[in-house]
């Protein structure tokens, strides 16, 4: 009995050695397994290929992308800068800056959409602007434009961004005097 039990392991690997290297691409029936036995382990010089559900199965992940970024084609990144707030006719006290603040940062994502309409967008730029609000709050009365960004809309979707800001009630009506810094960033 011991003797049959050796050769079943010799014939099984004389059976192998007449058949072809097993291929590092899945069959169809093998894509539903969560392991496939006919890929080889990836060598030192072999890194997995990530797929969409995270396993090395040979097929390349479509949001992979080894290459280096190519800065000639990548997008700069914009952000705003707070430069500067003057209110007047308010209390003047911290919280009083902070609630504007977060008024202004709250509406963040519509002016940076304005950018879109800059004559030279890659030079960036500062703009400001003087804000009404009334003792109610509310959306403000925008006024006193300052800039030298240019391009055609980008005042108007300013005065419109601006102008959707909700600012919570005051003591009395304020005039908010609003600077922002449109940077870009590689």
């Amino acid at each position: 009995m011991r003797t049959a039990l050796l050769l079943v392991p010799a014939l099984g690997l004389l059976a192998c050695a007449g058949s072809p290297p097993p291929t590092a691409v899945p069959s169809a029936a093998a894509e539903g397994s969560s392991e496939d036995a006919t890929s080889p382990a990836p060598g030192p010089a072999e890194a997995p290929v990530v797929t969409a559900d995270g396993e090395g199965k040979g097929v390349p992940h479509p949001l992979v992308d080894d290459r280096a970024p190519d800065p000639a084609r990548s997008l700069p990144r914009l952000s705003v800068k707070h430069v500067g707030l003057h209110v007047g006719g308010g209390d003047g006290s911290a919280g009083e800056r902070k609630a504007l603040l977060d008024a202004l940062e709250a509406g963040q994502l519509r002016v940076l959409d304005c950018y879109r309409f800059v004559d030279q967008p890659a030079l960036g730029g500062t703009f400001g602007v003087d804000l009404y609000v009334g003792a109610r709050g509310g959306s403000p009365e925008v006024r006193a434009l300052r800039h030298k960004l240019g391009g055609e809309g980008f005042e108007g979707c300013m005065v419109g961004a601006l102008g959707r800001v909700s600012f919570g009630p005051q003591v009395r009506p304020i005039v908010v005097s609003y600077s922002l810094r449109f940077e870009l960033s590689p």
